[in-house]
């Protein structure tokens, strides 16, 4: 009997599907694992912080940073950003990419700015209905030279592997994401806030400062369209105010008169600090 590229199509998701359950459950159920040996302190502390940041960062947005506001001009005349084999074929993959397998992409980190930067896009969490996306609990460049705990001695190949396996598409990382949080940390604005765990994490990554693994990394594929719909803030040095070109300005108008914040921050301010505070009233984080 004949299959139709419809039923093949729908068959491929289904297993899709699946296999992104079944990577789901265990990475839960080795959370749960890790809370079973710390005892009953930390178990009544999960339960009792889950509902809050559930509320808090099951919907959080992406957060993407620029080094130059150059680099921002030429995001907004091309209407998208694009990873750098997209943007730039002649320089190749990164480091990351070539080592961990990972596509061209562009990377945002759920609810946080990393690393330091000197622009920083906030995209709605909706773009990744329209973009394939996937993630993990450490930023991958770190993941990728860190020889530390868990990590030390592996092969190329094995730390491939364990990148991958703790990787997630949308929106089965959120669930992850929030499940974490509320097994490591205080609460969810430590998380926003980059501030130490409480708890360790299955891997003990958490303990090893050079994994940055206070992060979530998520991965876009390809090219993000950057336009109103999208976009809740764009944050810019104050002193490039100046400099700014008419066509800019155009930009800046449209986006605002859309509902999009424009913010400029002066140079005594880090923009870690000030992407944090402006996530936690975006959030509803009063304390």
């Amino acid at each position: 009997m004949a299959v139709s590229v419809v039923d093949m199509h729908g068959s491929t998701m289904r297993d899709a599907n699946l296999e992104t359950a079944g990577k789901l459950q265990k990475l839960l159920d080795e959370l749960s694992a890790t809370r079973g040996h710390t005892g009953e302190a930390r178990h009544s502390h999960y339960n009792s912080v889950l509902v809050s940041v559930q509320a808090t960062l099951g919907d959080v947005p992406l957060v993407h940073g620029m080094t130059s506001v150059p680099d921002l001009l030429r995001v907004f005349s091309d209407g998208c950003l694009r990873g750098r084999r997209d943007r730039s074929p002649e320089r190749g993959a990164m480091k990351p990419e070539h080592i961990l397998g990972i596509p061209s992409c562009i990377y945002t980190a759920a609810g946080v700015l990393y690393p330091e930067r000197n622009v920083a896009l906030v995209f709605r969490s909706s773009v990744e209905t329209d973009n394939e996306v996937s993630a993990s609990p450490w930023d991958s460049g770190h993941f990728c030279n860190a020889q530390q705990g868990s990590l030390r001695d592996l092969s190329q190949e094995q730390r491939r592997s364990l990148f991958w396996s703790h990787s997630l598409p949308s929106p089965a990382y959120r669930e992850y994401l929030v499940h974490y949080v509320a097994s490591c940390f205080d609460s969810a604005t430590d998380y926003i806030d980059n501030r130490p765990h409480r708890y360790a994490d299955p891997l003990g990554a958490l303990t090893h400062d050079r994994w940055q693994s206070r992060i979530f990394e998520v991965r876009v594929r390809e090219r993000l369209t950057v336009d109103a719909p999208r976009l809740l803030a764009v944050f810019i040095p104050r002193y490039h105010r100046v400099t700014f070109t008419e066509d800019f300005d155009r930009h800046e108008q449209a986006l605002e008169g859309a509902g999009v914040s424009i913010r400029y921050y002066g140079t005594r301010e880090k923009l870690k600090s000030v992407v944090s505070s402006w996530m936690r009233s975006h959030l509803g984080i009063t304390k």
